[in-house]
């Protein structure tokens, strides 16, 4: 054991790694202060030997970092680049960077959208229902759909949508006529139809309805006739307006029209009367 008398002085000490060593103080157990020991390794290290181990290899002064983690120094560098190349412009192939308003500048964007796009403008594909708040129908089939825009339909059965130029609405249907050729020489004609004929009897509609309409167009040498039924009348209009009778028989009630080129009936409730001719009609 070696006793220091003079701690201030600086003896200095070696300690080896293979010799255990202990402390202790010649002071009266009672009063001493416990042994201690203080070592100052502040001076620097010049010089070492060996190989290094670990993210790094080489000795002293060439050391090279090997790895970080897993990662190889390459791919770390490869990363550096990448992050600091960012931007929030539409570039191919580089990171996304927000710019100061939180926002970037992308092309085609690929992904399942969840919530509300709100300031979207053009999608070619949408997967699911899209309300009609959100520019969709809220429906999942055609009919569906177009009740979904459409306006209002209670009340308005029988009528034809119909727009202002600036809005729709239901309004009732005008009466247009549909034309058909008759072949034959007899037809019963049907309301709100017109007939193209060149040498055929027409029956009148049996049961029409008031507002009715019917039209004939001879398109032949042959002209047309017209044939009641029981209990109905064909009315002409003042010879004024156009319309000229000229008998062809006694003085009787007229059971038949015919005409040389076209006419048109209009039933007021119990008789027809003609509201336009081309030609000559003959009564008979």
């Amino acid at each position: 054991m070696l006793w220091l008398n003079s701690p201030s002085n600086n003896f200095g000490l070696y300690l080896q790694s293979s010799v255990t060593t202990s402390f202790d103080s010649k002071e009266n157990a009672a009063t001493s202060h416990p042994a201690s020991l203080e070592i100052d390794l502040s001076a620097d290290s010049t010089n070492f030997t060996g190989t290094l181990a670990g993210d790094v290899s080489g000795t002293q002064k060439a050391t090279v970092v090997d790895k970080v983690g897993t990662s190889t120094a390459a791919n770390v560098h490869s990363a550096e680049l990448a992050a600091n190349a960012a931007t929030n412009a539409n570039t191919a192939s580089t990171i996304v960077k927000r710019d100061g308003s939180g926002n970037f500048t992308a092309g085609t964007i690929t992904g399942s959208l969840s919530g509300n796009a709100t300031t979207a403008t053009t999608a070619d594909n949408v997967t699911g229902t899209v309300a009609l708040a959100n520019g969709g129908t809220g429906a999942i089939t055609a009919n569906a759909a177009f009740n979904a825009l459409a306006p209002n339909q209670t009340g308005n059965s029988g009528k034809v949508l119909s727009t202002d130029g600036t809005n729709t609405a239901w309004t009732t249907a005008s009466s247009g006529l549909q034309w058909q050729v008759v072949s034959g020489t007899s037809q019963q004609m049907a309301s709100n139809t017109g007939y193209y004929t060149t040498n055929a009897a027409l029956t009148l509609p049996a049961s029409p309805a008031v507002g009715d309409v019917v039209k004939v167009a001879g398109s032949g040498a042959g002209g047309f006739r017209l044939a009641q039924n029981a209990n109905q009348w064909v009315f002409g209009i003042p010879s004024s307006a156009g319309i000229s009778w000229t008998a062809r028989d006694s003085s009787q009630n007229w059971r038949y029209v015919a005409s040389s080129a076209a006419l048109e009936l209009l039933y007021v409730g119990s008789n027809f009367v003609t509201t336009s001719q081309q030609g000559t009609l003959y009564a008979y």
